[in-house]
């Protein structure tokens, strides 16, 4: 593979050129080449392949985002024993029906309550709209849990298939190298991706639809003064005073 300079001396381009080539033809490697070096500082040209930059770019975002996520969770695990007023404010304010389940000053207190909490708690404790929402996020993990069952089962192996022993491992699992019918393979994936966001939807709008109704035929609903308020919008003066 050449290297940057000598293909940036040989072809000088302008950037609108190389982008409308990446597009042509995204998995070319003088294209990677080309995109390397519009990635890199002016005068300050990098020699190294653009195969090798994809492959630090991809375990810097992985270890990026671990270490984010990991950050996150124990910042919060270390701050919310010692903060209730923010991370528990209904333990002070809500009644004993409304209020949450008191945790402990351990660090992972909290992690055996959220394991352990139904949803018919999450509508006590903290309302319908808030409970279908953590129902939302559920369905979106379970439908990108089952898609990458599906898409590591479908369309890795045969991907994988047709690699050239040069390829890196990442590369070896995309359509860089897949032509005719193999393409087969992403047509059943996409029947199949269509197929299981719909019948999550249909499952889980019905579940929403059931716990709307167990909701307003409780009590606490039918008692509520938001139950029986009505409001009614662009009344002229004369029906706006009786």
């Amino acid at each position: 593979m050449e290297s940057l300079r000598e293909l940036f001396a040989r072809e000088a381009k302008s950037p609108a050129d190389i982008f409308l080539e990446l597009l042509s033809d995204p998995f070319s490697s003088q294209s990677k080449v080309r995109m390397a070096f519009l990635c890199c500082r002016r005068g300050q040209p990098s020699l190294r392949p653009f195969s090798q930059l994809q492959e630090s770019a991809l375990f810097a975002a992985i270890g990026s985002s671990i270490g984010t996520t990991a950050a996150i969770a124990i910042c919060f695990s270390l701050l919310r024993p010692y903060n209730n007023a923010v991370y528990a404010p209904k333990l002070k304010h809500a009644d004993e029906k409304h209020a949450p389940p008191p945790l402990g000053k351990g660090i992972f207190a909290w992690v055996a309550p959220l394991w352990s909490t139904t949803e018919q708690d999450l509508i006590t404790l903290v309302g319908l709209d808030a409970a279908i929402f953590m129902r939302f996020t559920r369905m979106c993990r379970n439908i990108f849990l089952v898609l990458t069952v599906l898409g590591c089962c479908i369309l890795i192996p045969v991907n994988w298939t047709y690699f050239t022993p040069d390829d890196l491992w990442f590369i070896k699992v995309t359509p860089r190298n897949v032509w005719g019918d193999p393409h087969w393979a992403t047509v059943v994936f996409a029947w199949l991706l269509t197929i299981v966001v719909c019948g999550f939807l249909w499952w889980n709008y019905k579940k929403v639809l059931d716990l709307r109704r167990q909701y307003m035929k409780s009590e606490e609903y039918q008692q509520s003064l938001h139950a029986r308020t009505l409001m009614v919008w662009e009344l002229t003066g004369s029906f706006r005073h009786g």
